[in-house]
């Protein structure tokens, strides 16, 4: 037997180290004396702390522990959705400055990232990763990369030395102590967090705390030599496959029997303007499955067009009064009340309901949620918040529109944006904000064509670049029987 294959030679040359070595001696002495191994590693399941997403984080971890004990002799595995886990976990950037300290004293040589979707095949998981010197800045991944310049990526470059690739989180992706200790270090100024995935391999690779809009805009000042480029990993996978150390699969989740229509409210906002072109695309895609379940809300009520005044002057942007007076209606009107959920979108945004409502079926409508796609206002910071994206829907549980209701907070101003209001209230009011990424705030094209074929989604939003009622047909369109099942039915 080889000397170093012994896990007590392991355990005593690093207990002779601890006490008069540095993190980073440690971590090479280490290295020098063991081979790589499972023990080595330190492995973070990126949850959210809503109870349907604890559990199922906790449910992942048990399976994690089970298969790593016997590989390993204490598997190391953390969750965000605890205690430990900083504000703007969701972001994943603010974690590595938390893991960086946690660990500082016995590092371990890689962090591991995971999703709730994440699938890991641990021996095959060991195989890969000892191909990878966790002495650099290594970054490990499924690397995806940009078709055409996109508005989640503020239209970064897709060819050339700046071209970022950046990471498939549900994949799973791997960072090396040494990295994570270099970029805790940076003091961030990112304003608005849009896609982590990007925002993480965009940090690794130019190492400076600037706002990535500010380095776009010129890009030739900045270095990208100290940094680092995310390594393409093709056993951390994005479809199962024999080779595979890591795979997932983004359905919706199975609760149980999905919601009925009598369930929901969807208020449409829209205005004038907009009656006699983006609705009846709507109509003529989802707005059939929902039934008489949604309103079409409107500075002006047309007959004709179906919709229903709000009673508000209609704003160029922000929209906050239109969503604060549909909020207010589905807090006071009968009709409206004995939902559970609502449902805000905009006139141009495409959904499946059927989805929606399966979905839902997950969640307490009592507990305040506010569901979607998660953006960030300087979410990492602790003055900052995340908020739901209106273009992708913005879901309000019974339990969240009472307590906003409840609170006497109203919009500071008739455009503002409606979704950062809804954001910053939520963190003020303590309401859990579930970030969901098969809701799009943009269009299909925005998005890896990889990435899409494998999700289950919502969502997507815009007209403008592509024809909407294909989109609907190719990505949300199912044959999904709705129970058109009316209150008074019910009762």
């Amino acid at each position: 037997m080889h000397l170093f294959s012994s896990p007590m030679w392991f355990i005593v040359f690093s207990t002779l180290c601890y006490d008069s070595c540095s993190g980073d001696q440690y971590v090479q002495q280490k290295e020098a004396d063991s081979p790589f191994s499972l023990n080595d590693v330190v492995f973070v399941l990126c949850s959210q702390r809503n109870n349907f997403h604890q559990q199922r984080a906790k449910n992942k971890l048990q399976k994690w522990i089970q298969e790593l004990s016997t590989l390993v002799d204490t598997p190391q595995v953390l969750g965000t959705y605890d205690t430990w886990a900083p504000v703007g976990s969701w972001t994943v950037i603010p974690v590595l400055s938390v893991l960086s300290l946690k660990y500082a004293k016995k590092p371990p040589t890689w962090f591991f990232f995971a999703m709730e979707d994440t699938e890991i095949d641990f021996v095959k998981l060991q195989e890969v990763m000892i191909n990878y010197d966790p002495l650099e800045d290594s970054f490990i991944g499924h690397a995806l990369l940009d078709s055409v310049p996109s508005i989640t990526h503020h239209y970064a470059p897709v060819s050339g030395k700046h071209l970022t690739k950046y990471p498939n989180f549900p994949s799973g992706w791997a960072m090396s102590y040494q990295l994570v200790k270099s970029l805790a270090d940076i003091d961030l100024e990112l304003s608005f967090n849009i896609d982590p995935q990007f925002e993480l391999a965009f940090l690794a690779k130019y190492k400076t705390g600037i706002d990535m809009v500010q380095i776009l805009v010129n890009l030739e000042a900045f270095s990208i030599t100290n940094g680092v480029t995310l390594t393409h990993v093709k056993e951390f996978c994005i479809h199962p496959g024999n080779t595979c150390a890591t795979h997932y699969s983004q359905d919706i989740p199975y609760c149980g029997k999905s919601l009925l229509l009598s369930d929901i409210h969807i208020g449409v906002k829209t205005t004038e303007k907009y009656h006699y072109s983006r609705l009846p695309v709507l109509k003529q895609t989802w707005g059939h499955d929902a039934g008489d379940s949604i309103r079409y809300y409107s500075e002006k009520e047309d007959k004709v067009a179906g919709t229903t005044s709000l009673g508000v002057p209609n704003t160029e942007t922000g929209y906050c009064n239109k969503m604060y007076a549909i909020l207010r209606r589905a807090a006071t009107h009968e009709d409206i009340t004995s939902t559970s959920w609502l449902v805000i979108t905009d006139d141009d945004t495409l959904l499946s309901v059927p989805r929606l409502l399966k979905l839902l079926a997950c969640y307490d409508p009592e507990v305040p949620i506010l569901m979607g796609e998660a953006y960030g206002f300087m979410a990492h910071k602790p003055n900052g918040y995340t908020y739901i994206t209106g273009g992708g829907g913005m879901i309000l549980s019974r339990g969240a529109i009472q307590r906003i209701i409840a609170s006497g907070r109203t919009c500071p101003r008739n455009d503002s944006p409606d979704d950062m209001f809804l954001g910053y209230t939520a963190k003020a009011l303590d309401i859990d904000i579930i970030s969901s990424n098969l809701f799009h705030q943009a269009q299909p094209f925005n998005y890896p064509s990889v990435v899409l074929a494998r999700q289950t989604a919502i969502s997507f939003h815009r007209h403008n670049e592509q024809d909407p009622k294909i989109v609907y047909q190719q990505y949300l369109k199912d044959d999904e029987t709705i129970h058109h099942i009316s209150t008074k039915e019910e009762l």
